[in-house]
């Protein structure tokens, strides 16, 4: 029963599946919890007013590129945007870096996660994460 109710929580992210021991050692240093990026358009769709940049990067790119009139940079902790403006990198968690690789955490903000609840687990497991980088 509590399978059923875990595929509930996670949706839409079914395909990730904890058993009752590992799910106590998941974290997002750990495991990749969304392989195919679903998570990063919840993560776009919920970013804050006050961070709406022009500017728009995501790790995997495919994930958000089909969205129309997104204007898109491939962005890297080196780039200096033109005119001091800021970047919104979104990011499925990879334990092996992923999208950490590419932030400068001095010019770098976490202003938003993508998280769901599990039965039997007392921390959320992280799927996305929303940084605002100048």
């Amino acid at each position: 029963m509590f399978i059923i109710i875990d595929d509930i929580l996670l949706e839409p992210y079914q395909y990730s599946y904890f058993n009752e021991i590992s799910r106590q050692y998941i974290n997002d240093t750990n495991t990749d919890t969304d392989y195919w990026g679903f998570s990063l358009k919840e993560a776009y769709n919920n970013i804050d007013a006050k961070y709406n940049t022009q500017y728009t990067s995501a790790l995997p790119a495919e994930a958000l590129i089909q969205i129309p009139n997104l204007q898109f940079v491939n962005y890297n902790k080196d780039i200096i945007l033109p005119g001091g403006t800021s970047v919104n990198v979104i990011g499925v968690i990879k334990p092996t870096g992923g999208m950490y690789t590419m932030l400068n955490p001095n010019r770098c903000s976490l202003i938003y996660t993508v998280s769901r609840r599990l039965l039997f687990k007392s921390e959320p497991i992280k799927m996305s994460k929303v940084y605002n980088c100048i």
